[in-house]
């Protein structure tokens, strides 16, 4: 069974990603929270891993460029009452205005109107800018999460095209060089390759699954 932890019923699945006009404005974060008591069997780090890769996102953050940091939008989705509210902490470092509220705008607006999506594990969310050929990056620690080996070459596949990074640091750096040519470096063959790759894998819908079946 592949380990990375994707949702079978995401909520974006057939939308026409050639007609879709984008705005590409913002650089959204969109975070994943976790529980502090785990209570099932996921692809996810522990609390205390999630905790500290929490802190080291805010400290590099505040490494990217100025004209980058005014189009910073951090979207944190959280339901389960044991979990850490993250959207304080964000609120707390950076301009409440950055904070883009999952309960008042859709997932799809949010991401219609971003330039790049960093994810911080390759959840639901992530598979599904992916499979809107958003601009998505994700950072996980390969160290910390539990990957099988199959979920381990697509990681490294992934890395490999600047997909993937082992840790926030690199890829705040990928941003800061890459911010102006961001539709250049998604757009390449390579990186186009890895993508539909994983959603391969991962997420491969079928239009009209009931007749498949």
């Amino acid at each position: 069974k592949k380990s990375f932890y994707i949702n079978l019923s995401p909520t974006l699945p057939f939308i026409n990603r050639e007609t879709v006009i984008r705005k590409k404005e913002y650089l959204m974060f969109c975070i994943t929270e976790i529980a502090k008591y785990q209570s099932k069997n996921v692809g996810m780090i522990f609390f205390e891993d999630y905790f500290n890769e929490l802190i080291f996102l805010i400290k590099n953050i505040k490494l990217l460029k100025e004209k980058i940091k005014s189009k910073i939008k951090f979207r944190v989705k959280s339901h389960i009452k044991d979990e850490l509210d993250t959207t304080q902490i964000f609120k707390y470092y950076f301009d409440k205005c950055s904070h883009d509220n999952f309960l008042k705008r859709s997932f799809s607006d949010s991401i219609l109107n971003s330039k790049l999506v960093v994810h911080n594990f390759a959840q639901t969310a992530f598979t599904e800018t992916m499979h809107m050929n958003i601009p998505s990056i994700v950072f996980c620690n390969p160290k910390i999460m539990q990957f099988d080996k199959f979920s381990l070459k697509t990681f490294n596949l992934l890395k490999k095209n600047n997909i993937a990074f082992n840790n926030s640091r690199e890829s705040i750096n990928f941003i800061n060089k890459n911010w102006n040519e961001i539709d250049k470096w998604w757009n390449s063959k390579n990186v186009q390759r890895a993508r539909n790759f994983y959603l391969k894998n991962y997420f491969n819908v079928d239009e009209k699954p009931t007749l498949k079946w």
